[in-house]
């Protein structure tokens, strides 16, 4: 965690919701933290959040996702400071049947 400490922006990817279906995007951490106040973006499965001055700032969201959902997701405040990009998801091709 020494590199987390010294690095200049930390980007975290991770899922936005625990299996119990709680939101990890939260203002508090209630787990023993290494190197707090140290990540700059989070990267989730709903999308992609700047953290500046305790707030998550949306930049991207999945579509079908509006902003004000996010309440749902999103345990701590959220502050929208311009705006808000649709992620573009790639189109996978179907895939094509085989017989055995």
């Amino acid at each position: 965690m020494d590199l987390a400490i010294g690095a200049r922006s930390l980007w975290v990817m991770m899922q936005a919701r625990t299996r119990e279906g709680r939101p990890r995007l939260v203002s508090h951490c209630t787990l023993p933290l290494t190197g707090a106040g140290v990540v700059n973006r989070v990267y989730t499965d709903i999308g992609v959040f700047d953290l500046r001055d305790g707030h998550f700032v949306p930049r991207a969201l999945v579509p079908g996702l509006d902003v004000s959902a996010l309440h749902e997701w999103i345990s701590g405040p959220v502050r929208l400071d311009g705006p808000v990009a649709v992620i573009d998801l790639p189109r996978t091709p179907p895939l094509k049947e085989t017989s055995t």
